[in-house]
């Protein structure tokens, strides 16, 4: 992008090594942080007008191969890369015989790249799905045409101005700014590109930080010019420093202090399971197997997803987290399916929302059974309860019918579950027979209302009584 200025390929480098979100994100969702990895690799390829560095065939045709990947992975990739080669059709003053053949030799190598990148995704995706497939027609459904990503939240339309741009490039915004201003004018055709990408990512309700991901590189390249271009090595340490601090010191705060208690709490559990291993062994015959984790089971009443899954637990035993899986994916068997029907269950609010709707009724519809000798509606009641149907409860059993059959699940063995919902819970979790286990940290800043500065383990000690267990 800058061949006049070296040095600026290895202050965009330090720019982004000391980034913060870049540091954080890279490693966390895979789909964005290849897709980054890509269009950077696509981005260092690409034709760009002069003064950029030219290009040759080769790299082009590298350059659109690199495109078409980061497409296969995700569409959105084509968000950056069609503004980018609209805006480099504009050829100025040339005649139109030259326009023309321009477009032609590269409209025929961004077939030929193209067309290579999507041949390998699609033979990819044929082996991993097992037919022929279009995944991103699939992407472009659920996340366009139904809205299906809103279910995960949604946020108003200037969010990535207000936030977004902010967490991604922190302190380097005056350095991404100078570096763009003070460019030459043919090379803002990337810093166009990504604000048409923010543009249209903008429309969409849904956002995250991770979908501006393949955005940061080219930020990155503008504040290393910048940063290149200091006056002096005083105003160049100086930054240098501001950028160190300002990012390395949260990043050490992110990685080991904030929201570690969904880590902890897999470390607690697996080695739980191992102690549980051990003190079975012990009571067996030799030769005989030991159950995983010692008959284990662990439910997490938490958001979805708040928690590693098996990929930091390493031991074989059941898991259950609350389903937050869009209509068209969600289990046929809710934990709260006697209060609940199928229609509501698939087409509703997620497992997740009824349960925070109200947590103690909702487990009482999971958990809880009518004992031997009790009112016909002791559990009926419950579930009239929840769906807001009380008024038809006496009707209904003034026909003298028997309530639905159902039996309630089986209890766990341990639950995990934030502090801030015990006021709701812990009267019913002591009556099924749990005890609290442990009580982790998990951060100091809350950034949303279904969490809490400590997660707990509570371990079911005793039987449950049989009206719920």
């Amino acid at each position: 992008l800058f061949p006049a200025t070296p040095r600026a390929a290895h202050c965009a480098l330090t720019c982004q090594l000391l980034n913060l979100s870049y540091f954080f994100c890279m490693t966390r969702p895979l789909s964005n942080s290849l897709e980054a990895a890509l269009s950077a690799a696509a981005l260092a390829l690409w034709p760009l007008p002069a003064p950029a560095a030219p290009s040759t065939r080769l790299q082009r045709l590298a350059s659109f191969f690199l495109a078409a990947l980061s497409f296969a992975t995700r569409p959105t990739a084509a968000l950056l890369f069609v503004p980018l080669a609209i805006i480099q059709m504009d050829r100025g003053t040339a005649s139109l015989g030259s326009h023309i053949r321009f477009l032609l030799v590269r409209f025929t190598e961004a077939a030929l790249g193209l067309g290579a990148g999507g041949a390998v995704m699609a033979c990819v995706d044929r082996v991993g799905y097992g037919r022929w497939t279009l995944p991103p027609l699939n992407f472009l459904e659920f996340n366009v045409l139904t809205h299906g990503a809103s279910l995960y939240g949604e946020q108003p339309w200037y969010w990535y101005l207000s936030q977004g741009g902010f967490i991604l490039l922190a302190t380097s915004i005056p350095l991404v700014g100078n570096g763009i201003k003070k460019c030459h004018p043919a090379l803002r055709a990337p810093a166009f590109a990504a604000a048409a990408y923010v543009a249209v990512h903008s429309a969409l309700g849904h956002k995250e930080f991770r979908f501006l991901l393949p955005l940061v590189p080219i930020a990155m390249a503008y504040a290393g010019s910048a940063l290149s271009a200091a006056n002096s090595a005083k105003q160049f340490w100086g930054w240098t420093i501001i950028l160190a601090v300002t990012n390395v010191v949260p990043a050490v705060y992110i990685s080991t202090v904030h929201q570690r208690g969904a880590v902890d709490v897999m470390h607690h559990i697996s080695a739980t399971a191992a102690s549980r291993e051990l003190l079975l062994a012990a009571t067996l015959a030799p030769g005989e197997a030991v159950a995983p984790g010692g008959g284990m089971s662990v439910l997490f009443l938490t958001p979805c997803h708040s928690t590693p899954y098996y990929s930091s637990l390493h031991r074989n035993i059941s898991l259950r987290f609350l389903d937050c899986s869009p209509p068209s994916f969600r289990l046929l068997a809710p934990l709260d399916a006697k209060c609940i029907d199928e229609k509501n269950a698939t087409r509703g609010p997620d497992e997740a929302d009824r349960f925070y709707k109200n947590p103690e009724k909702f487990l009482r519809c999971a958990f809880g059974t009518k004992s031997e000798g009790a009112d016909d509606d002791t559990w009926l009641g419950w579930g009239a309860a929840y769906l807001g149907v009380e008024e038809y409860v006496g009707e209904y059993l003034g026909t003298g019918a028997a309530p639905p059959a159902g039996g309630a699940n089986s209890l766990p063995t341990h639950v995990v579950l934030y502090s801030g919902l015990l006021e709701q819970v812990e009267g019913l979790l002591g009556e099924l027979g749990f005890t609290r286990d442990v009580s982790l940290f998990h951060t100091h800043a809350l950034v949303e209302s279904r969490i809490s500065k400590t997660i707990e383990v509570w371990e079911r000690k005793k039987k449950a009584p049989s009206s719920l267990a």
